[in-house]
């Protein structure tokens, strides 16, 4: 019996460890998991891999001077052709002298271009290399949506050129511009709908379709695209021509991903047509370009409600309103993919340069706060 007694007393301290270790991993599970569809939280993530060399450099190599650069496009883009004669289109009016040459004028090219995509960019079929060309690989996908193997990439090519501030070649899907026309503004009193999204991935990383679903309790949203009940005009870009566009009041311009820096055509086009852009922009996705004076970022309001709130006042207040509009006096935007090109012609146009490699592309595309795609799947 004392051997009994003793027993319990010592399995009463046991069972009260027990319950309690219990607890604390139900509550972590909870912190951890459990999303409140109606509370925002602003997304604070650390880069990881910040500190890796992606990059291996060479000592200084000095160019031709001649006076025009030719630039080889060796691959499709989005499996279109039409990119050679877009990019020259725009070299045509950049202050140096650059020229877009198809894949049969690799050989006397200064450089050649390559569109990273899945059906455009065929590692089994490269041209020779010559150490005096400039390979340059053009990313438009976010990390999320990369598909491929990186590694394969590795020590290819010398420069990068997409929408990360830390690319070799700044190409952001769109820019300001200055004002050459005086714009034309449908007063919002005038405008007969509220808010509109459009969407093509209905089931993303930035849980765009999740969120405009609790917006819908509160305003009237539209929803255009092969995630709604609306269909969009295939010969408009963007969707919505800007007289249509500017029936509404709002456009819900929600990014698919939060992968750094990644902001896309949805913020411009609502710049463009005269509608004010809400924005799901995480810490490392601040557009820094844009005032935030121009969009009103769901992440600045404690909950869904707070912001359907704020939006409707706006919707009652014209001066306010059109207070996001203030630049447009002056600025104006530009929204093409290949707004950029000047850029890259100035810079092929240096005299002198280090000479480099990405030695470790997949570290450098690695390096982003989103995660990566994996055979058919999103995973950290």
């Amino acid at each position: 019996m004392k051997n009994k007694e003793k027993y319990r007393r010592m399995r009463r301290p046991c069972k009260i460890v027990c319950v309690l270790y219990c607890v604390f991993v139900t509550s972590l599970y909870i912190i951890i998991f459990y999303e409140d569809t109606n509370s925002i939280r602003n997304i604070d993530i650390e880069l990881y891999n910040s500190e890796k060399p992606y990059v291996t450099y060479f000592t200084n190599v000095t160019f031709s001077s001649q006076n025009e650069k030719r630039v080889a496009i060796w691959t499709t883009f989005f499996r279109s052709h039409s990119w050679l004669n877009q990019i020259n289109a725009v070299f045509s009016g950049c202050v140096h002298k650059c020229r877009a040459v198809d894949a049969s004028g690799v050989a006397s090219s200064d450089a050649i271009l390559f569109h990273y995509q899945r059906n455009d960019l065929n590692v089994q079929r490269l041209p020779k290399r010559n150490p005096d060309q400039i390979w340059i690989i053009y990313l438009l996908e976010p990390t999320t949506y990369i598909e491929r193997n990186i590694e394969q990439l590795n020590g290819l090519f010398n420069w990068t050129m997409s929408y990360r501030k830390d690319s070799s070649v700044l190409a952001p899907y769109g820019s300001f511009v200055k004002r050459k026309v005086k714009p034309t503004f449908k007063p919002p009193l005038k405008r007969r709908h509220f808010a509109f999204a459009v969407f093509s991935r209905c089931n993303d990383n930035g849980k765009r379709y999740r969120i405009v679903k609790e917006l819908q309790k509160y305003i009237d949203v539209d929803i255009y695209g092969s995630c709604g009940h609306k269909k969009c005009d295939t010969k408009t870009q963007g969707c919505l021509s800007t007289e249509k566009a500017q029936n509404y009041l709002f456009r819900l311009s929600f990014e698919n991903t939060h992968c750094k820096d990644y902001v896309t055509e949805k913020l411009w086009f609502s710049l463009k047509q005269g509608v004010i852009p809400v924005v799901n922009w995480a810490k490392e996705q601040l557009e820094t370009r844009v005032n935030s004076s121009h969009v009103i970022n769901l992440y600045d309001f404690a909950t869904l409600k707070d912001l359907a709130n704020y939006l409707k006042s706006l919707a009652v207040n014209e001066t306010l309103y059109k207070s996001y509009f203030s630049w447009r006096d002056y600025l104006d935007v530009e929204t093409s993919h290949f707004h950029s090109f000047c850029s890259l012609c100035e810079k092929l146009h240096q005299h002198t340069m280090q000479r480099q490699v990405y030695s470790d592309l997949n570290g450098w595309v690695s390096n982003d706060i989103c995660p990566r795609y994996r055979v058919g799947k999103i995973v950290p």
